[in-house]
C-alpha cells in the first residue's frame, strides 16, 4: 500500500479539465523546446494543490518503464500554464491504468 501524505490542501479540478503530459526525453531534453505541449498522454485529474497532482493515465504500451518515480515530464493541468514535474509516486490499478502523483518543479 501507498503511503499518502498531505501537506498541501487539495483541490478538485473541474468537470472537464484533462492534463496533458509531455514524456519525450528528446523533448524535455531540448532547451529550444518551448513547453508548447504537443502532449504525448492525456489523463483525468483527480486532484491537485499548489505543489503538485494525481492523474490517472492508461499505459497503452504496457511499458514497464511507464511514470517511473523521480522521471520528469511537462504537465499541462487543466486551465495552469505547462509546468516542470517530477513522478513522485504511482499505483498500477487494473488493466493498464495508473494512479500518478507529481510534485511541480518549476
Amino acid at each position: 500500500m501507498i503511503e499518502q501524505r498531505r501537506n498541501f490542501l487539495r483541490f478538485k479540478p473541474e468537470s472537464l479539465d484533462i492534463a496533458v503530459a509531455v514524456i519525450d526525453q528528446e523533448k524535455l531534453n531540448n532547451p529550444s523546446y518551448s513547453k508548447q505541449l504537443d502532449g504525448d498522454l492525456a489523463g483525468l485529474i483527480l486532484d491537485q494543490s499548489h505543489k503538485g497532482c494525481s492523474i490517472i493515465f492508461i499505459n497503452r504500451d504496457d511499458s514497464e518503464y511507464f511514470f517511473l518515480e523521480g522521471s520528469k515530464c511537462i504537465l499541462q493541468v487543466g486551465k495552469l500554464p505547462p509546468l516542470m514535474a517530477e513522478v513522485k509516486w504511482r499505483e498500477k490499478l487494473p488493466s493498464r491504468i495508473y494512479k500518478v502523483g507529481f510534485e511541480f518543479i518549476d
